[in-house]
């Protein structure tokens, strides 16, 4: 065998190797991104998965006490209202009381004749801190696009209506939000920390209109105002509802209370 046919099947058998050796790299290399894109794709759907759930839990977090606040109240004013529908002229739905003679009273009056008239100030009260609170921490409700603007126009509707006719004014709904609220522990004043909150006449001043607003509703002044609060409040439950995908929370409360449906709740029906 001649010296050139030697070295052109030594070239051939190189040839050979080297395609062997490339296809197999290939063939790793192929292999190894697959798995790195699979897994990435794998860590970017648990990911986003996580991250829903996150959301979801921080939406329950804090609108569902919100969404308690305005069923509580709801009930609340929609049973003055229809007292009032029943009640004889001039005659209060409260207990005949001024506002400076609270804070005089002995704890007993607030678990007896005042009990119906100042929990009404404390559902109130409650309700504000939850819009409040919500406002405050909207940032982190992810709602969808838009939502948070439609959530805020909401809760702001339902302030306005508390305010109409010179009744509790905007600024202060905020400040008795914050009244309330306890930083230490970060919860919200039972009713028995409400009414010793009342009972302090350098503190309690600063709910003084919404006592203001709760006995004049109770003598059917402004008794107008009171539907625009129920609507507003009917608004804002139901956006919530429809961003928790969750029940009618006002209407299963009105049937647990056997109380009537009014014409503004048709659609609850």
């Amino acid at each position: 065998m001649h010296q050139t046919q030697m070295i052109e099947i030594f070239a051939a058998i190189n040839q050979d190797n080297d395609i062997n050796i490339n296809g197999q790299l290939i063939t790793v290399l192929v292999g190894a991104v697959s798995g790195f894109i699979a897994a990435a794709t794998t860590n970017l759907v648990n990911l986003f998965f996580k991250q829903q759930e996150t959301d979801a839990q921080n939406r329950l977090k804090y609108l569902n006490p919100l969404r308690l606040a305005l069923e509580e109240t709801y009930n609340r004013i929609y049973e003055i209202k229809t007292r009032l529908e029943k009640r004889k002229a001039e005659e209060s739905i409260f207990m005949e009381i001024k506002n400076e003679e609270i804070a005089n009273q002995n704890p007993d009056w607030f678990i007896g004749n005042g009990c119906y008239l100042i929990s009404t100030c404390y559902l109130i009260a409650c309700l504000f801190y939850q819009i409040r609170k919500v406002r405050e921490d909207l940032a982190y409700l992810k709602l969808a696009k838009g939502n948070d603007t439609t959530l805020w126009q909401l809760m702001f509707r339902v302030n306005r209506a508390f305010a109409r006719e010179y009744g509790i004014y905007y600024v202060t709904q905020y400040s008795i939000g914050n009244d309330i609220h306890i930083s230490e522990s970060n919860r919200v004043m039972a009713y028995r920390e409400f009414c010793e909150l009342i009972r302090n006449k350098e503190k309690g001043v600063w709910l003084n209109g919404l006592l203001n607003f709760c006995i004049e509703t109770g003598k059917g002044r402004n008794e107008q105002r009171l539907d625009e609060i129920l609507d507003s409040i009917i608004s804002l439950s139901r956006f919530l509802e429809k961003s928790m995908k969750s029940d009618a929370s006002i209407k299963a409360r009105m049937l647990s209370e056997e109380l009537p449906f009014s014409k503004r709740m048709s659609h609850l029906k």
